[in-house]
């Protein structure tokens, strides 16, 4: 078999190179990834490693003697500058060509840069990889001003950290409330009722003119409005964008601001496939982008066993998790579009069931594992249940959703 070159070394690159040596695969393959790190885990910079409950070394996938092992090249520091498709090579900064038979692109999504003015000033941070993470975690203080910009997955999680620390916290979201793109209202409600209950602020509707600052560090942010918020530290978090980098630029879907795939998660050029964050996929009538390590390892595993004999449709339903202002939140499928809504469970233990037209869009579980794991099933079997049933205690999902069979309304 010819070579298999994998740009970028996150979840989705790592599990595709473990995938395809566990499915049997015998040719050479070479991980890139432009960090010098070892291969680590990121859901954790804004959680547990933000609050030093874990070193470096926790989050390291694997250590250098497992690739080793596996017989896979790590080619870390290496930035891929440009594809020659016609000879099938991989083009590196420092003048190296990879030749491939297939090129798996993993290169998952950057923060968005701040877009006005005050982001260079000391103390202005976005959080990304363990060095932005580990300079924040260095900066923050009992007692110091903390300005999150943008209520997103992220800057929530931080304001949680960076709070129970003893910082006095403020968010502040442009949309009408936070995690709107991916949560339903009721849910966003809940968890800013958690973070204020903490002592955090959050304040949506709001626009920010510009970080400000003095003798070159942030002092405030200034709202549209002029009023201004004195801070100690900035956390900027106004969303992420796909890690195209100039080796997939001429495979971007411009209008995606991806790189579009197939249902086999194929580019236009068939061998080139794109994973995880980099990848818009086919979902109804339209492509999306999912950020998520469910998503990212999942497409890892459908290309290595396309990529060993197994041709099957990426199909799968996705699933997210946060842990934020004390509670486990689970999602299962995308509830965004909802047009009814329904609460199963009490304050303490629940789950907000997602409907449009009458169909099950996915459930968010509040310390509810149980039904979390039941509306997983019940998604992935394309079994049915009316809102009714989703609100009625003594309806047994868990049984639904093990029998397999759809239960009429």
């Amino acid at each position: 078999m010819r070579p298999v070159v994998i740009i970028g070394a996150g979840q989705g690159g790592t599990t595709t190179a473990e995938a395809l040596r566990d499915r049997g695969f015998d040719g050479a393959i070479t991980l890139v990834d432009a960090s010098v790190e070892l291969p680590y885990r990121r859901p954790p910079l804004s959680k547990a490693f933000l609050s030093g409950d874990l070193d470096r070394e926790s989050l390291v996938f694997r250590p250098t003697s497992f690739y080793e092992e596996l017989d896979v090249e790590l080619a870390l520091g290496e930035s891929a500058i440009g594809i020659d498709n016609s000879r099938k090579h991989l083009e590196l900064a420092h003048g190296r060509k990879l030749g491939y038979d297939h090129l798996v692109i993993a290169t998952g999504s950057s923060p968005c840069p701040w877009p006005g003015t005050g982001a260079q000033l000391d103390g202005v941070f976005q959080l990304s990889t363990v060095d932005d993470a580990e300079r924040l975690r260095t900066a923050m203080r009992s007692g110091a001003a903390l300005t999150v910009i943008g209520g997103g997955f992220i800057g929530m999680e931080v304001a949680s950290t960076a709070r129970k620390a003893g910082l006095d916290v403020t968010v502040l979201e442009k949309a009408e409330r936070v995690m709107a793109r991916t949560l339903t209202a009721l849910a966003s409600d809940v968890l800013v009722e958690k973070h204020r209950g903490l002592g955090v602020t959050v304040r949506t509707a709001v626009s920010v003119d510009a970080i400000v600052g003095s003798a070159g560090r942030v002092t405030g942010v200034r709202l549209d409005s002029g009023e201004l918020l004195p801070s100690d530290l900035v956390l900027v978090g106004v969303g992420s964008a796909a890690s195209i980098g100039p080796a997939g630029a001429d495979l971007c879907d411009k209008s995606l601001r991806a790189i579009r795939v197939d249902e086999f998660l194929r580019t236009i050029d068939p061998s080139v496939s794109a994973i995880g964050d980099v990848a818009a996929f086919p979902r109804g009538r339209r492509g999306i982008r999912l950020e998520s390590v469910q998503n990212a390892t999942d497409q890892a595993r459908s290309v290595a066993a396309r990529l060993t004999g197994q041709t099957t449709p990426y199909i799968t339903t996705p699933w997210f998790w946060t842990e934020q202002a004390g509670v486990k939140l689970q999602i299962a499928g995308l509830v965004a579009g909802a047009d009814r809504y329904v609460v199963r469970g009490d304050s303490g233990r629940f789950s907000i069931f997602a409907f449009n037209d009458g169909g099950l869009l996915g459930a968010e579980s509040f310390s509810n594992p149980a039904d979390y794991i039941a509306v997983r099933a019940l998604l992935t079997h394309g079994l049915c249940i009316t809102p009714e049933q989703a609100q009625d205690q003594d309806f047994d999902l868990a049984a639904l959703a093990r029998s397999g069979s759809s239960v009429a309304a």
